[in-house]
């Protein structure tokens, strides 16, 4: 997964930044070269106020990839066409023998 999934998934779900990294940091050793990316993204999502579909993450409520649009868009618009590209459970993972 890459950090701007990450990001995207957390700045989606409206998780701080300083959260965000905090966690991230936690579970990966990639460290201070993710914080600048991902500051990057949270800074650039947080202050355009016209773009739309600046990035997508999955919405776990609603099972569906959405969109983060600019502050002037708020809507929750869901990403068209509905195709999760994303591997949801056991089956695909090196986890699958402990089912």
């Amino acid at each position: 997964m890459t950090i701007i999934a990450v990001s995207a998934f957390f700045f989606g779900y409206g998780i701080p930044l300083s959260i965000a990294n905090y966690f991230y940091n936690v579970c990966s050793e990639l460290g201070v070269h993710v914080t600048v990316d991902m500051y990057s993204f949270y800074n650039g999502w947080a202050h355009e106020n016209h773009e739309l579909h600046q990035a997508r993450y999955y919405n776990t409520k609603h099972k569906k990839f959405i969109w983060i649009n600019a502050k002037d868009h708020p809507q929750l618009e869901t990403v068209l066409p509905e195709v999760s590209d994303i591997p949801l459970g056991f089956a695909d993972t090196d986890l699958s023998e402990l089912i």
